[in-house]
């Protein structure tokens, strides 16, 4: 395990050269050297052999610039097809094309011209990367604005193929991971998609079943072969998922195993296959689902009970507990009822992974409609507990005491209240590590989403909910899950353009909202907690002028929330003689500049009557040339010192320390 675990972390350092991977490297080759010091050559051979082929691969098809083929016809191969993009490979360069029309089919050869440019990333740190996702995959470009002059099918793209295996739902679930598909969806909601790749986890007991039948009935031998040539024949089709890989490099090495009469436990066997698998197919080193492979890898289990239902129970609640910490750590979240579904989902995709070339013959839309079924009576029973980013050494820390308990104490009780207790406490620190109180402008280009938390008396503020053009609409809640919070007190909603409510569905679909304010319901002072919001309305023609402008006040900070106010709202403003009252009881610390700092808005008497200390602009300059030369230029001359989310990226001032910290 610790071997395998060097080697994932050292291909993801020469992916993203995180010092954290090179302390994960040195820390996990070290264990194992001194656990297997008697085999510590073979041990750096491994290490070696495994980590240089992935550099091969990556040196290959690593290229910095690829301007000297804009606008050439390349006849390029289509390796890898997904729902609304293609991988394409021209001799050692694998480039990224959007395919929203699905125009491509796997294995097509398509004659293509465009223009290439270097894949950016514009996703938060608490977002799926798909840029660095595509990294892994040694794909750095891609062509835009292209022109197909010719496709032609290869054999894995025939129309034959097309209509009856890759639209086949059990195919397209388990082998093509086509993540577009509802079945897919489902699993993924439920943080269950780790389950297609740990489908084939039980070859061994299919080989064995295969062995002693073979050993009863000699003819069945040529089933054996037959069973195991159409998984291969399938593996290839489908582009050699993982999953299916593994059956046939297990197969391979059961068979030789045999043929040359040695006798090797069923761990060594597992190595062996994983070593193999991970060489033929390197990218899966660095993908989300290795950890959880390894970690199937490593799982072992002594029988407890005579009764061998009870044993298969036990099992599978065991093999269930055993991964909660990686799920946590992987999803930001815990739910009960995903832990019960695991104890016979697992079982189940592992017979139908199995019973695949059947399910070909036959017309699959009984299992994938009951199927569906039961996935969407779960997901709508579901109920996750956000528990927010876990630090790598917490999790380090209790799967090497599941390491100790498996092996010298797996038999004692008290060994797993142990467990338990060490996890609660690793969750304690973790959550006391996390930032106390704050407000957090989040990066969502030219759009507005500030969020304000307190995790002591648990409550959280979203003033605004949006995200601009090329950002995600589930920033925010993803924001949200990253820290583990679970109930949202108050959402306020400045005005109806989508760049500052588009978020909010998705919030209210997965955490529980207690209100949320417009300028169609709102009071003006409501105070609750220790928070004291002030609201300020007038009703202009134009939607920005009728954005819902309010204070919060915190402790002995006060911030001015204006959404998209533009010079005729901030002179109705400076005139009203409420929202003057309000300033004189204490002045502003914190202004979001209005519009994105537009030239539109910031005029010079409504900067002057705030003066504020901090002005936090969430913009992006790429659409709209925000913000505008002439709003940072009055902010200069009053003196306010200004951040902005395109720069710095998410921008965050602390309670506590009265201070600004920045991550993107």
């Amino acid at each position: 395990m610790f071997l395998l675990l060097s080697c994932c972390f050292y291909c993801n350092l020469i992916i993203s050269f995180d010092l954290k991977y090179l302390i994960l490297t040195i820390l996990f080759l070290s264990v194992s050297i001194s656990l297997n010091y008697k085999n510590f050559h073979l041990i750096l051979i491994i290490f070696t052999v495994i980590c240089l082929v992935f550099l091969g691969y990556k040196l290959w098809f690593k290229h910095e610039d690829l301007s000297f083929l804009n606008n050439k016809e390349l006849q390029a191969k289509v390796v890898s097809k997904h729902n609304n993009y293609a991988i394409l490979k021209y001799k050692n360069i694998k480039f990224y094309v959007s395919d929203f029309d699905n125009k491509f089919l796997l294995d097509q050869k398509i004659s293509i011209i465009g223009t290439f440019k270097k894949l950016e990333s514009n996703t938060n740190y608490y977002q799926f990367d798909f840029f660095n996702y595509l990294k892994k995959q040694f794909v750095t470009h891609q062509l835009d604005k292209y022109k197909i002059n010719d496709i032609s099918n290869g054999l894995r793209s025939s129309n034959w193929l097309t209509e009856n295996i890759y639209s086949n739902k059990i195919v397209s679930m388990f082998l093509l991971n086509n993540k577009s598909s509802d079945l897919n969806k489902v699993l993924s909601d439920l943080n269950l998609e780790f389950l297609l790749v740990l489908s084939s986890f039980n070859i061994h007991l299919f080989t064995r079943f295969f062995y002693k039948l073979n050993h009863k009935y000699k003819w069945t031998i040529s089933l054996k072969y037959l069973f195991y040539i159409l998984v291969f024949l399938i593996s290839y089709l489908t582009n050699f998922s993982y999953a299916s890989l593994r059956i046939v490099v297990y197969f391979l090495v059961s068979e030789y195993f045999i043929f040359s009469k040695k006798k090797a436990p069923l761990i060594f066997k597992r190595f062996i296959c994983l070593i193999i698998c991970f060489l033929l197919t390197p990218s899966f080193l660095t993908s989300s689902s290795v950890l959880f492979v390894i970690l199937a890898f490593l799982f072992a289990y002594q029988d407890l009970f005579r009764n061998k239902f009870l044993n298969y129970i036990t099992r599978s609640s065991l093999f269930t507990f055993y991964f909660i910490p990686l799920q946590i750590y992987t999803f930001y979240s815990f739910s009960i009822i995903t832990q019960i579904s695991l104890i016979f989902l697992r079982p189940l995709f592992a017979l139908i992974y199995f019973t695949i070339p059947i399910w070909l013959l036959i017309n699959t839309s009984f299992l994938t409609d009951s199927l569906y079924k039961v996935l969407t009576w779960l997901k709508a029973i579901n109920f996750n507990i956000n528990l927010g980013h876990f630090n790598v050494m917490f999790l380090l820390i209790v799967y090497f005491i599941v390491l100790i308990i498996m092996m010298y104490e797996f038999r004692n009780f008290k060994t797993w209240i142990l467990l338990f207790f060490v996890l609660l406490i690793c969750y304690l620190i973790n959550w006391l590590l996390k930032p106390s109180v704050f407000l957090s402008m989040l990066n969502v280009g030219n759009a507005n989403t500030f969020i304000f938390h307190d995790k002591y008396k648990n409550i959280t503020i979203i003033n605004d909910c949006g995200t601009g053009a090329g950002f995600s609409k589930q920033i925010p809640y993803e924001f949200l899950k990253y820290y583990g919070i679970n109930k949202v007190d108050l959402i306020i909603i400045s005005h109806y353009h989508a760049d500052h409510f588009n978020g909010l569905e998705t919030i209210q679909k997965n955490i529980r909202v207690d209100q949320v304010i417009d300028y169609n319901n709102f009071e003006h002072i409501k105070s609750f907690k220790g928070v004291n919001l002030y609201f300020f309305w007038n009703n202009l023609k134009s939607e920005n002028n009728r954005s819902l402008v309010h204070i919060l006040e915190y402790r002995d900070i006060r911030i001015l929330f204006t959404g998209d106010i533009e010079k005729e709202a901030e002179l109705s403003l400076v005139n009203n003689a409420y929202f003057r009252y309000v300033l004189s009881l204490k002045p502003i610390d914190i202004l979001q500049i209005p519009h994105h700092g537009s030239k539109s808005s910031s005029t010079d008497e409504f900067i002057k009557l705030i003066n504020p200390k901090y002005g936090l602009i969430s913009a992006n300059s790429r659409t709209y040339n925000f913000p505008n030369i002439e709003t940072l230029t009055t902010l200069f001359k009053y003196n306010i010192t200004y951040f902005e989310t395109e720069k710095t990226g998410n921008c965050f001032f602390d309670y506590n320390s009265y201070r600004f910290w920045f991550k993107k």
